[in-house]
């Protein structure tokens, strides 16, 4: 680490969350896998009550709606989601 900081231009790194890699039986996981068979609104509603009914941390799903507004991937109906309410 302190020899990544002291490089003029350290290299690029990743890290990847171990909830979302493809083998993870999460929550998150399976609500990622359903986004890219199907990306709407529906599913991303349907996770939210689903997470709350099981009184589960749902900061999940604002992540990645607030993650992908930034990006512009998302249909602009989906865009004006707000998860808090």
């Amino acid at each position: 680490t302190q020899e990544i900081c002291a490089q003029a231009v350290p290299e690029l790194t990743f890290w990847v969350r171990r909830d979302i890699e493809r083998n993870s039986n999460s929550s998150e996981r399976a609500f990622l896998d359903q986004l890219q068979d199907n990306l709407n609104i529906g599913a991303i509603v349907g996770e939210q009550q689903h997470c709350e009914a099981q009184d589960d941390d749902c900061s999940y799903i604002a992540a990645f709606v607030c993650g992908m507004c930034d990006l512009r991937l998302l249909p602009n109906g989906i865009r004006k989601f707000d998860p808090v309410s």
